[in-house]
């Protein structure tokens, strides 16, 4: 992991998610919720929840 730790809140977009991995140039994110670590995405994780996102909102669903 870099220092400092990029996180992510569980709350927190898709979009959002993706900005930080694009400006940090990371390719996995923190997931923090009350200062605890509760999980880890992988760029590839994020991409996938993007373009389901993406279809769904494309195809009215």
């Amino acid at each position: 992991m870099t220092r400092p730790v990029i996180i992510c809140r569980p709350d927190d977009t898709v979009e959002h998610a993706l900005e930080e991995l694009w400006h940090s140039r990371i390719r996995r994110l923190a997931v923090v919720e009350e200062r605890y670590l509760v999980d880890e995405l992988s760029m590839k994780e994020i991409i996938a929840a993007y373009y389901i996102t993406a279809c769904s909102i494309h195809d009215g669903s």
